[in-house]
């Protein structure tokens, strides 16, 4: 048991704080993602969204949303659900930054979360995640996300209704 005890007091003291940032920066990094970081950061999913919601308010953040989506979807499942669970949240900031993140690791579970969420937030919101899936290349998401905004117009702010009918007569 010590082997363990020692194991888990080195993995206490690298998700202290100081050297939490390194951690997240070292994983958004140019090159192969070493497979022990996702293991580390998703151990606090909210801290590593904070994170990366602070990096989305910088210009260097917004390059580095490819390199977030990466890091995300090497994750386990917790990332994602606490992103689904920020979707719902009362901090603006923090529904942006799910939105976001979730259009570019995983848009099928944004699209999935909009019946319960689109109603919720107010125009500028709706209209990042219509135009963050509108974005979208993959076919068959795209038509999931067309049903999707069929169902939700009645719920849209007027001035993001356009967009979600322009995607709908496309796809």
């Amino acid at each position: 048991g010590s082997s363990r005890e020692l194991a888990q007091s080195l993995l206490r003291r690298l998700i202290e704080s100081q050297y939490w940032l390194p951690l997240v920066d070292a994983a958004l990094a140019h090159r192969a993602l070493d497979p022990a970081l996702p293991r580390l950061l998703q151990r606090d999913p909210v801290r590593l969204l904070d994170r990366l919601g602070l990096l989305l308010t910088t210009p260097e953040g917004i390059a580095s949303l490819p390199a977030m989506a990466r890091l995300i979807r090497a994750t386990d499942n917790t990332v994602l659900r606490a992103l689904e669970t920020d979707l719902s949240s009362s901090r603006r900031q923090r529904v942006a930054t799910a939105i976001k993140l979730l259009s570019t690791s995983a848009p099928e579970r944004l699209s999935a979360a909009l019946p319960r969420t689109l109603a919720g937030w107010d125009w500028s919101l709706q209209d990042l995640a219509v135009t963050e899936l509108t974005r979208q290349t993959n076919p068959h998401l795209l038509q999931q996300v067309a049903h999707s905004f069929l169902d939700l117009l009645k719920d849209a702010h007027l001035q993001v209704v356009p967009g979600m009918i322009d995607l709908i007569a496309l796809a």
